[in-house]
């Protein structure tokens, strides 16, 4: 029996549609066995920092390894605009790809406590914002407004009590509005920061209630998160009004107004998203009793960290005991599992997410041969936009390859 020309063009078409199909199906298959793909930053030391922006622009601070902006790809290494005496330090890229962070500077007693709060723009311009309270000054956030947020940081003031002699020394958070400080206040004690802005001016950080004065990080440290809007600083505690918990500092905000942060609740600190009034606990997974929650994007994702040491806060430890996780929909996940377990990766802690589902942190990274902690990239993989292409596409293949074979019959 003759085949007709139509008819092997038919079988042919199937075929492809059949090919097309199988390729589909392992990518799917990816997906499932991994959401996310990793990218090596490169190695970190202490006290290191991680943010990303919408714009894809991740800023790697290593500390004393240095810092740089990844994007794409490429790395821009962050220079300072004079000498300093200790480090430059890198704590936040904003959405229009500024930079905040703090130049350290070299004083009479050699300690090296006394630095300017500065803001490192993206066209390669520096602002140095000087130290507000005469003590020392960082800037942990700003917006593309061009206003910048900050304060003395812990360290910075607990040695500054430590050198006076003097628990009574005052530190207030700032807004620096792209020209001068303005003084945020306390919520009734000597000392707040202030570590994120969003685009509509809304603040968020901690402060200390009133009370007797006490050295940071002493058994009997007592802070409380605050939100600054509208020109008033407010005890978050207060407007959540929730008496199981004691929310202790707020670390970001987005411009939907959701709160991160951590606190303490049931005897145990624990990270939290705020929602209007409402907290949620980001909880523990096994073999971790307490969680941090450093960030959250435009869809409500948190991401954070899980530790075991109750003194630790934001610097990494030396014995593995941290895990990375992203709170979603109301469940938290262990990063780890969301990547290909052949990585060599353990993710230790999430720092920034944008509102691609990007993901940046450190984590401990095992070439076969050493083990080295360093900075990662967690992009989404495939993206749910191509997942949906791939599909309609496909679908168009089929109609293509099934019409032309019920032609063929006729």
């Amino acid at each position: 029996m003759r085949v007709s020309s139509q008819s092997r063009r038919a079988a042919e078409r199937v075929r492809i549609a059949g090919v097309a199909l199988a390729v589909w199906l392992s990518i799917a298959a990816s997906c499932q066995a991994a959401e996310y793909s990793v990218v090596d930053l490169g190695s970190v030391q202490f006290n290191a920092w991680m943010d990303i922006n919408n714009q894809r622009q991740v800023l790697v601070n290593g500390s004393f390894a240095g810092a740089f902006i990844y994007q794409d790809g490429l790395t821009t290494t962050l220079s300072l605009p004079r000498d300093s005496f200790l480090m430059e330090r890198f704590f936040d890229i904003g959405p229009a790809g500024d930079v905040s962070g703090g130049i350290d500077n070299s004083e009479p007693d050699g300690l090296g406590i006394y630095s300017t709060a500065a803001v490192f723009h993206a066209d390669g311009g520096v602002s140095d914002l000087d130290t507000f309270d005469g003590i020392s000054a960082s800037a942990f956030g700003n917006n593309s407004s061009g206003q910048a947020v900050g304060g003395n940081d812990p360290f910075a003031y607990s040695v500054a009590q430590a050198v006076g002699g003097d628990l009574n020394v005052t530190s207030h958070a700032f807004l620096h509005d792209g020209t001068v400080f303005h003084d945020l206040g306390t919520l009734g004690g000597l000392y707040s920061l202030a570590y994120a802005i969003n685009e509509a001016g809304q603040i968020v950080g901690l402060s200390t209630p009133a009370g007797p004065a006490e050295f940071v990080g002493s058994s009997t440290w007592a802070s409380r998160a605050f939100l600054y809007a509208n020109g008033t600083m407010q005890d978050l505690n207060s407007l959540a009004g929730d008496s199981t918990w004691t929310l202790e500092s707020a670390l970001a905000i987005n411009d939907q107004g959701l709160i991160v942060g951590y606190g303490t609740t049931g005897g145990a600190r624990r990270g939290f998203l705020y929602d209007d009034g409402t907290v949620v606990d980001m909880g523990v997974l096994s073999g971790f009793n307490n969680s941090m929650a450093r960030d959250v994007n435009a869809s409500g994702d948190v991401v954070g960290m899980m530790y075991s040491d109750s003194l630790k806060y934001f610097s990494m430890t030396t014995n593995g005991d941290e895990l990375a996780f992203l709170h979603r929909d109301g469940t938290t996940y262990d990063l780890n599992s969301m990547i290909d377990p052949s990585s060599g990766w353990v993710l230790e802690a999430a720092h920034g997410i944008n509102d691609q589902g990007q993901i940046v942190g450190y984590g401990l990274f095992n070439d076969g041969e050493t083990q080295t902690r360093r900075a990662f990239l967690l992009t989404p993989v495939p993206e749910p936009s191509g997942i949906a292409l791939g599909g309609l596409g496909l679908l168009g293949l089929l109609g293509w390859a099934i019409r032309p074979a019920r032609f063929a019959r006729r």
